[in-house]
Order: structure tokens, then sequence, then C-alpha cells
């Protein structure tokens, strides 16, 4: 059960790190600031980020 909870931890920080080195990349992108992003997430309901979150980490700890 220990080793389950230190791979679920170590899957936790590598998606915060890439997440982190691709906002901190790609945050100037042209292309990306093509998509006009801002505007698409700006149009998502808090409870759905909740839910997702939720789903997410139920998933990992099954």
């Amino acid at each position: 059960m220990l080793g389950i909870c230190f791979l679920i931890t170590f899957q936790l920080v590598l998606y915060a790190v890439f997440g982190l080195v691709g906002f901190l990349l790609l945050r100037h992108s042209t292309f990306v600031k093509s998509l006009h992003l801002n505007d698409y997430l700006a149009k998502i309901d808090p409870q759905y980020l909740w839910i997702s979150l939720i789903l997410a980490l139920l998933s990992l700890f099954l």
C-alpha cells in the first residue's frame, strides 16, 4: 500500500511539474495566443473543474 501511495504521489508531482514547465515555455508562444484559450477557459464553470478534479483523483486511487 505504501508503494501505491508513492506512485500516486509521484504521478501528481509529475503532472504538476510538466504543467508548470509547459505553462512557462508556452505562455509567450504565438501559436498558443492564436488559440484564444483565455476566452475559452473563462467560460468553464468552477463546479465542472471540481468534478473533474475529484474524478481524476478517484481514478488515481482506484
